[in-house]
């Protein structure tokens, strides 16, 4: 019988950032999603999903100096965007999903556009993240 205080195993996760655009409250499947990990020889990997262009796409870069480019500029690009979206969503390894509104996303020097920026910088710096199995903490 395995008591309360078992052994937890930790194994190195293979974490990712991901930002999504809320485009529709009710239906995720028009969720546009940029996945950032890391990739097989020492860059990161961007990856973005989007059911506007029924596309899935990959690009490479060097340094997370490059991802920060990135970021910055896909932000740029919805303060412009005629197709309205409702939340930024961020979901980064140690640390809890938050859903920012499109109002506080639009104002001209964002504070939630550095938040966000600030936890990829963080999170770049610190992989890779361990994390332990859900189910090692239920009871």
């Amino acid at each position: 019988m395995m008591g309360r205080h078992t052994q937890i195993k930790r194994m190195p996760s293979s974490p990712n950032i991901q930002i999504r655009i809320v485009r529709d409250n009710f239906n995720s499947l028009k969720d546009e999603i940029f996945t950032i990990t890391r990739g097989a020889h020492n860059d990161w990997r961007i990856n973005h999903k989007s059911p506007f262009s029924q596309s899935n796409s990959t690009m490479y870069v060097k340094t997370r100096s490059d991802i920060i480019t990135y970021i910055y500029t896909v932000f740029d690009l919805l303060k412009v965007d005629d197709e309205k979206y409702h939340y930024v969503q961020l979901d980064a390894t140690c640390y809890p999903v938050v859903m920012i509104p499109r109002c506080d996303m639009m104002i001209g020097t964002t504070d939630s556009v550095y938040k966000i920026v600030r936890v990829v910088e963080n999170s770049l710096d610190n992989w890779p993240a361990w994390v332990e199995d859900w189910s090692a903490w239920s009871t």
